[in-house]
């Protein structure tokens, strides 16, 4: 009881209230910044995630809205998490050998030395491939002429690949470990940031239909 989307477990320690459903289709949120995050060679992005679907799906990106050739984004696709760069059209990216389980919660952690990515999963360091150029931990400083940081969606000359299902708890920290963006996925006003005050805005539908599983 209390779940309103059959085919997504809820769990008693977990509440879903509120979060923010991608639909898939056309929901994303957006946040307008020239060059955001553009002196950060190395650091680390942190996200949690829930879905049921097993098509390819970016989760978030940032990226040059004039063009397809500059972008930077997490892409999740038949349950296996991939990190791409593509700067000035030439793509380097590791994608994890695993393929993590659908229907329940995971979480996240990518972190780029500058020199070589790396991605844990549930806590645990992942095996990657590298489906893309080399594992050279592209960054945003590496990335130029971005025009936003977006979650459900790469918006460039259009908007592509849209995500399906929960994501919160985003968080984009530099190499001392600060916290330069930080996205709850609850409710109206997800964005807690130190960029400023454009708090992003909400594109598409999204429905907030989960409740809690405590009846």
């Amino acid at each position: 009881v209390g779940q309103k989307r059959a085919t997504i477990p809820q769990t008693a320690d977990k509440n879903w209230n509120k979060h923010q459903w991608f639909n898939g289709v056309d929901s994303y949120t957006n946040k307008t910044v020239s060059n955001i995050f553009g002196s950060e060679s190395s650091g680390s992005i942190e996200f949690s995630f829930l879905t049921n679907s097993a098509a390819q799906m970016i989760v978030l990106s940032s990226s040059d809205t004039a063009t397809v050739n500059y972008h930077l984004h997490v892409t999740i696709n038949a349950g296996q998490i991939t990190m791409l760069a593509k700067d000035n059209g030439v793509a380097n990216g590791v994608q994890t050998v695993n393929a993590f389980a659908y229907g329940v919660p995971h979480d996240v952690v990518i972190t780029s030395t500058g020199t070589a990515w790396s991605i844990e999963v549930d806590g645990v360091d992942q095996s990657l491939t590298v489906p893309a150029g080399t594992n050279n931990g592209d960054w945003f400083a590496d990335v130029t002429n971005r025009d936003n940081f977006v979650i459900g969606a790469l918006v460039r000359t259009d908007v592509a690949v849209p995500y399906e299902g929960l994501v919160w708890g985003i968080s984009v920290k530099n190499t001392g470990g600060t916290s330069l963006l930080n996205y709850t996925g609850l409710g109206n006003d997800p964005w807690a940031d130190t960029i400023g005050s454009n708090d992003g805005t909400e594109a598409g539908t999204f429905t907030r239909e989960l409740v809690t599983a405590s009846d």
